[in-house]
Formats: structure tokens, C-alpha cells, sequence
């Protein structure tokens, strides 16, 4: 782990305080609002998502104003004190890459990816998903629909190129889909032996597979997963049953990077 400035912890503490009170506050405004909050509630549980009205109301709550703040002084924090948190990532990032068997380093699939392009440095083709790029509002989108355009995406694989993380012909090895990750496409179906699945960020990965695939045999060369919300035993009961074995497992302290929602616990799995 990189050296934390003074600044950079307090301002971690502030996410971390600031996240935890949004979701209490977004609670008291379910209640505040039964008929709306009741299905809001439904919604983020049963899919992740709520509908526009909602999702403006739950932005202006203070503790949401207040994480999206603290994020934004870290950000620019982070090219202030050099890039520390995202040459630490890009290192974990190589380590995951050694840990990967070769035929699974040449092309990647991520849904849901967000603006956490950072995994572009470790594969030769990437193909990023995500279904709030380009869009004026989705239902899950928390961010603000600012920071999916291609101006922010141009930006923010800029950034990753300035701080030396991405070499220079990264735009050669990227595509960015805008869609449902949740709904199999023509364009979207990579589940082939030479590609590697990524699944990050904190949701179930049972939930999607079950939704995405459901009896489908996967057939991807390898299967990353990052900060799932199962426990190990879960996590590897479910990959087992899809025929999938854990050559890799790691964990971490939490730390903040730009773009990105961390790697506290990381994990390889591949086809048996």
C-alpha cells in the first residue's frame, strides 16, 4: 500500500462517512415520501436502479453533495500528490495479470464498467459496457449523466495516459458499448474461450450471472472478479457450480482511486 497523505485521509473518511449517511438519508426520504419511497425501495433491491424523479431527490441530499465533493478534491488531490493511488492500482493490476494464465491476456469483456478503464493497460483488446455512456439519464446512473459522455471518457483515458498508466496506443485496444449488460445482444456476447470476463463493483455476482445467463454454460478463458458481495465460501460455491476453480485470491486495504471503486478483494477464476 502507497503512503497516505494527511489530506488524503481525511478526505477518504469523508467518502466513507458521506456514503453511509446517503443511504440513511435516502431511507428517511422513502419514508418521508411513502408511495414513492416504497417503490424506489423495491427497485434498488430487486434490480439496483430507480427512476429519474427519485434519483434527482436522492442527488441533492446533503451526504450525497458532500461524498461527490470530498471525490472530486481527491481527484484533484491525485494529480497534485502525482498519481499515487492510481500507479498503486495500475501495480495490483499487474499482479493480476501475472496470475493470469497468457491465452487469457489477449481479450477482455467488462460490463458494467463505469469509467474504471484503468483495466485497459493489462489486456490487448478490452471491450468496456456500460449503459449510462452517452445517455442523458439511466436508472442507475448516481454520478450525473456528465461523467458518461465522451468528453469526461476522453478525459478521464487522458488522465490514465498522463499518469504513464496506459501507453500510448490505448485507444487501439478499446471499445465502449452502450447497453444493457444485463441482456445478452449480438453485440455484446463474448462469451467465447479467448476472452476473460471482468465482474467489479460490489454487486452479486450470482444475481448476475443467474440474470444474464442463467443456464448458459460459460465459456469464458477466465473470470476476474473484483469486490463481490458474497463471502468466499459463497463466491466459490456459486464458480463451482459453473465450473469455474479460484487460482487467485487476494485482499487488500480499502484506498480511493480516480475513476475507480478500489480492488479490496480480488480474485482469478478459470474454466475447468
Amino acid at each position: 500500500m502507497f503512503k497516505k497523505s494527511d489530506k488524503r485521509i481525511a478526505l477518504e473518511e469523508i467518502i466513507q462517512s458521506a456514503h453511509k449517511k446517503s443511504q440513511i438519508e435516502a431511507l428517511r426520504w422513502c419514508v418521508k415520501h411513502p408511495i414513492n419511497g416504497f417503490f424506489a425501495l423495491i427497485s434498488m433491491v430487486k434490480k439496483g436502479e430507480v427512476d429519474e424523479y427519485v434519483a434527482i431527490q436522492w442527488r441533492d441530499l446533503p451526504s450525497w453533495k458532500k461524498y461527490l465533493s470530498a471525490y472530486s478534491q481527491l481527484e484533484k488531490l491525485e494529480t497534485q500528490e502525482g498519481f499515487p493511488a492510481m500507479k498503486y492500482l495500475s501495480e495490483q493490476l499487474e499482479k493480476i495479470k501475472l496470475n493470469l494464465p497468457e491465452k487469457c491476456q489477449k481479450k477482455a469483456y467488462y460490463p458494467f464498467a463505469g469509467t474504471d478503464f484503468y483495466w485497459t493497460k493489462i489486456f490487448d483488446e478490452i471491450i468496456f459496457e456500460d449503459i449510462s455512456y452517452n445517455q442523458d439519464f439511466v436508472k442507475n446512473m448516481w454520478w450525473g449523466s456528465c461523467s458518461y459522455q465522451e468528453e469526461k471518457i476522453n478525459k478521464i483515458f487522458s488522465t490514465l495516459h498522463k499518469a504513464e498508466i496506459l501507453s500510448d496506443n490505448y485507444k487501439q485496444k478499446i471499445q465502449i458499448i452502450n447497453g444493457d449488460a444485463n441482456i445478452t445482444r449480438q453485440d455484446n456476447d463474448f462469451n467465447k474461450d479467448d476472452y476473460t470476463l471482468i465482474i467489479k463493483g460490489g454487486h452479486s455476482v450470482t444475481d448476475f450471472l443467474e440474470t444474464r445467463y442463467f443456464n448458459e454454460e460459460l465459456n469464458f478463458c477466465s473470470i476476474i472478479i473484483i469486490n463481490p458481495s458474497e463471502d468466499n465460501n459463497e463466491l466459490n460455491e456459486e464458480m463451482k457450480k459453473r465450473n469455474y476453480t479460484c487460482i487467485f485470491s487476494e485482499q487488500d486495504k480499502l484506498f480511493y482511486a480516480p475513476f475507480s471503486m478500489g480492488m479490496t478483494r480480488r480474485y482469478i477464476f478459470t474454466k475447468k
